[in-house]
């Protein structure tokens, strides 16, 4: 499936397309957000690679015909725990560029201690319960899981995003979801907020001083 927006359109995700996800993903998620966008591209490209050759992987990306940029993407699983499985396909790895950052790069230091700090904290909070207890009633089906979705600035405008979301969205009850979860929202993050609850409609309950639930079932 593959829908034209003007020049652009909005397709699958393949491999082929993984070093402009790559880059869209760098240029759009500071480092408090992901520490990807500071380490070597090569770790952040393994990523990515491993979330598309996964069968419950589902991914959206904004391509310009004339050139083949990829201008934004979408993501999404329906198994929950990318990261914690690309960790420990790449534990080695990982644990080199993370080693070597720090030796070469105060701000990579600087990112590393302070995503290493906030781990006790995602311990502590339990998003992924509180999401699924501000939804309500339980989806008479399974759940899809929306990850990022990112939109270089180059394209930002025109309802690209919303294209995007749409797309991945539809993915998703094409494989019999009942219901697509937001991974949580922060409320600082006015774009977003504005993006899933006024532009593509979906339900949004204020869980915490930090966190918003989204959340939207297949009709």
């Amino acid at each position: 499936m593959i829908e034209m927006t003007g020049q652009l359109r909005v397709r699958e995700m393949t491999l082929d397309d993984v070093d402009g996800v790559v880059d869209v993903h760098r240029c759009c998620f500071p480092a408090s957000v992901s520490i990807f966008s500071v380490l070597d591209r090569r770790i952040v490209k393994r990523y990515y690679e491993l979330f598309v050759k996964e069968s419950e992987s589902l991914g959206a990306v904004l391509v310009e015909p004339c050139t083949g940029r990829i201008g934004g993407f979408a993501a999404g699983t329906l198994k929950p725990g990318v990261q914690r499985r690309f960790v420990l396909h790449n534990f080695f790895p990982l644990c080199w560029y993370v080693f070597f950052g720090c030796l070469t790069s105060a701000t990579i230091r600087k990112v590393v201690f302070s995503h290493i700090k906030s781990i006790p904290a995602m311990f502590k909070e339990k998003k992924a319960k509180r999401f699924a207890g501000a939804e309500g009633s339980s989806p008479d089906g399974p759940v899809g899981f929306f990850m990022p979705i990112a939109v270089h600035p180059d394209f930002r405008g025109g309802g690209n995003a919303i294209r995007l979301a749409n797309y991945l969205t539809s993915q998703f009850f094409e494989r019999g979801v009942a219901r697509v979860r937001g991974g949580g929202i922060t409320t600082g993050n006015i774009a977003s907020r504005k993006l899933f609850a006024e532009r593509l409609g979906w339900n949004s309950k204020v869980i915490s001083d930090k966190w918003i639930a989204v959340w939207i079932d297949r009709k």
